[in-house]
This record gives C-alpha cells, structure tokens and sequence, in this order.
C-alpha cells in the first residue's frame, strides 16, 4: 500500500475543506454588515443573513474560477 503526503495545501483547499470562507471574505461581509446597518437601521440578524449570503456567492466565483 502506497501512502502519500503533503507537507503544502493550497489556501482555497483549506478553507473549503474547513467549510470557512477566507478571512478577507469574512471582514469585507462584516464591513458591509456594519456599513449597511450605519446607513438604513435595518435589523442586524437580517442584514448578517444577507451578507452572508452574499459571501458565500463570492466564495464560490473564488473557488470556481
């Protein structure tokens, strides 16, 4: 039986393996999250929700391209 490591994993791997978008991902979704709420005093729960979608969205056209 042959058996092989790596010692590297691409950063785009990790994450998706980890089912965690990249932290740059993670910071742009809380500036928009706050930026929003800043601008309409909308409900935090609800504009997290959407946000997050929204990261996901761009973590996909990350890992897909």
């Amino acid at each position: 039986m042959l058996v092989t490591t790596f010692r590297t994993v691409k950063y785009d791997v990790a994450t998706l393996v980890a089912g965690m978008p990249p932290i740059v991902e993670l910071i742009q979704e809380d500036h928009r999250c706050h930026e929003r709420r800043r601008a309409t005093g909308g409900a935090p729960a609800v504009i997290h929700k959407e946000e997050r979608a929204e990261t996901f969205r761009k973590w996909e056209v990350i890992l897909y391209t």
